[in-house]
């Protein structure tokens, strides 16, 4: 599958299957419109890109899909229902056998600051499987964090630590409020973190959106830290602004 089919899977999923979960549409516009074929690589239409544009500091959309992405949200911003939507589709739009060796389950992995804001997003993410008769057929076994389905992949959500990455083979990470990250000894694990999930993701024939960090827009500065801003002619730093009916919120890109 190319990158910009499941894209467009998901804008489809999102129309004709999950559409009262996005409700009221307009408020939802940005994340589905600009964000999502952002992505993955595909064009925008005309009247959304000096959103792109505003956000981003550039004239051109990226060449191709973005592999890695950092965003940047207000509160009350829908990120945790954006990032459930990523997880459900992400596992069950995809084949990864082809990418795998037998036996070996891939894992859309989601992880927060605490259990209890991971527990958030999978009841998002049970929602959206659950009253969905077509894709609750699929659910192979299911746990307080996990949900095994039948095409081999699993959802899992876990807390902000490497030690939930390690044996694991990733299909997607889907990071939450990474600034606000804290080990037993109060310090941010995000860089060990995200050292750990690089290499366990799988690598695809083509560049697709398999990393994608969201944060409070109060916590910029502390993002900074984990991921520096690049040096002048390396990797450019890119956003994009979603808006929302309780808050505004912009959304950062990194393309590698």
């Amino acid at each position: 599958m190319q990158p910009d089919a499941l894209g467009k899977g998901i804008i489809r999923a999102v129309a004709e299957i999950f559409a009262p979960y996005f409700q009221p549409s307009e408020s939802w516009s940005t994340w589905l419109t600009v964000v999502l074929p952002v992505l993955y690589g595909m064009p925008i239409d005309a009247e959304k890109l000096p959103t792109f544009q505003r956000a981003t500091g550039r004239t051109q959309l990226f060449q191709g899909p973005v592999n890695e992405a950092w965003f940047l949200c207000g509160r009350r911003s829908g990120k945790s229902r954006f990032l459930a939507l990523l997880a459900v589709c992400i596992a069950l739009f995809r084949d990864y056998r082809p990418y795998t060796a037998p036996g070996e389950r891939p894992t859309v992995m989601v992880l927060a600051v605490d259990m209890a804001q991971a527990q958030i997003i999978f009841g998002y993410a049970q929602a959206l499987i659950h009253e969905t008769p077509m894709l609750a057929a699929m659910i192979e076994r299911e746990t307080s964090d996990e949900i095994d389905l039948t095409n081999g992949v699993t959802i899992a959500v876990h807390t902000s630590s490497y030690k939930s990455v390690r044996g694991r083979t990733l299909a997607a990470a889907l990071c939450d409020e990474i600034a606000f990250w804290a080990a037993d000894d109060s310090r941010n694990p995000a860089e060990s973190v995200l050292r750990a999930l690089r290499p366990a993701l799988i690598h695809h024939s083509e560049r697709t959106a398999h990393l994608c960090l969201l944060d409070l827009h109060d916590g910029r500065r502390a993002v900074r830290r984990v991921h520096p801003a690049p040096c002048e002619g390396h990797q450019q730093r890119h956003g994009v602004e979603s808006r929302h009916p309780h808050d505004e919120s912009e959304l950062s890109a990194i393309d590698h």
